[in-house]
């Protein structure tokens, strides 16, 4: 937001603009009479006024936090990638994922869009950072926000033997904690394409994490069917908030199956955010919900895979997942895929596979009531246990 950022950027530029304004204050005092000393000091004065204004507009423009007892839902817009921040009645918050860094730019989408969101709303903890895929569209943003911010403990699926091991290898000998990555994940073509760029980034991505995380003290545990992020309430308490993995459910050694599917409900309300998960995953998370529809019901979904594969138009997922609203995060495709002629048919069918999911939900659930926050901007969904409404920053509203 307008706010957070200039904040950031005050806080950014507060040296070297203390530098200039100290070296043009020392010619003042020296040369009083000069006119070409007198209009830098006139300038200074002048960013310095304007950065004050910011600042105090900034503080005034502070949403106001989450009311009592509503849960709010913040899928964030990012040039590509998934980033969404969860606040809690409770005060709790929440981020998923942390999307993808600019490689042309070297811009860093946690320092540049996650981190001034959340110091706009006032938050400096988050109780739980979890991460749906080892994916770079997941996780580039995450190390930045676990450095800088009070992270209670971290939560991603990828299959490590120890994470400590992992953690003090990719710190001490990258290549030894690639070799060690990419035997854990256990995925074929990852091993088949170890000396490709993008493979290498995925590793990077998970092991910026991994060791910020070991530097600061933050446990990490693996994210699995059945595991409990944040437990139901004690009995009595109404609406029941909860945040819980049903997925992945069985062992695969594809690193999209490997994605956590994670569920949050509070009361009769509920999102879904199934990461990268394929063909494979859904059949298997299909399965284990037999007996069991609720598992798989969400009024919000978020669709598979950034909308890339066909794995995001699965109708027996949509049938059993039964939402009235689909929200989808990609955007930029060559973020992932880089500017390359070898890459741009990935991107192209990327691009063709992301507009069949605009499609194919548009024509199921009504186009008003899918969103895309590469054209909707950040999209707000907040929820009273009962009843939710949702709203994009671009003035799109379902009550």
């Amino acid at each position: 937001g307008l706010g957070a950022g200039n904040n950031l950027a005050l806080f950014v530029w507060w040296e070297p603009i203390h530098q200039y304004g100290s070296a043009i204050f020392y010619r003042y005092y020296k040369h009083a009479e000069d006119p070409a000393v007198r209009r830098n000091v006139a300038g200074v004065a002048a960013i310095l006024a304007i950065l004050i204004v910011i600042a105090g507009y900034s503080a005034w423009q502070r949403p106001a936090p989450t009311p009592p007892g509503i849960v709010r839902v913040t899928f964030l817009s990012t040039a590509c990638g998934n980033s969404a921040v969860i606040q809690t009645p409770t005060g709790k918050t929440y981020l998923v994922d942390g999307a993808i860094n600019n490689p042309k730019t070297h811009s860093d989408v946690g320092q540049r869009i996650i981190a001034p969101f959340l110091l706009k709303q006032g938050i400096k903890t988050i109780d739980a950072v979890i991460l749906t895929s080892a994916g770079p569209e997941h996780t580039e943003g995450l190390a930045a926000i676990v450095d800088g911010f009070d992270v209670r403990k971290i939560y991603d699926p990828v299959p490590i033997r120890s994470f400590e091991k992992f953690s003090a290898l990719a710190a001490a000998d990258p290549n030894m904690a690639y070799d060690m990555f990419l035997e854990d994940i256990g995925d074929p073509d990852m091993q088949k394409t170890r000396h490709a760029p993008q493979v290498r980034r995925v590793y990077d991505g998970y092991a910026e994490i991994a060791k910020t995380a070991a530097r600061r003290g933050i446990p990490r545990a693996r994210a699995s069917f059945g595991v409990k992020v944040e437990p139901a309430g004690p009995n009595g308490q109404s609406p029941v908030f909860r945040i819980y993995f049903i997925g992945p459910y069985d062992a695969f050694t594809n690193i999209r199956d490997q994605s956590a599917v994670l569920k949050m409900d509070f009361g009769s309300f509920s999102v879904m955010f199934p990461g990268d998960v394929g063909e494979a995953g859904i059949e298997s998370l299909l399965g284990a919900a037999v007996g069991e529809a609720s598992m798989m019901e969400a009024d919000i979904l978020v669709v598979p895979d950034h909308g890339q594969t066909p794995a995001a138009r699965n109708d027996r997922m949509r049938k059993a997942v039964k939402p009235s609203v689909a929200v989808l995060q990609a955007g930029n495709f060559s973020m992932i895929y880089g500017k390359t002629r070898e890459a741009k048919s990935l991107v192209d069918r990327a691009k063709e596979e992301y507009d069949a999911a605009l499609g194919f939900y548009g024509e199921r659930l009504g186009p008003d009531r899918v969103y895309d926050t590469s054209r909707d901007w950040a999209v707000v969904v907040e929820s009273d246990g009962k009843n939710y409404r949702v709203e994009s920053l671009k003035g799109k509203k379902k009550p």
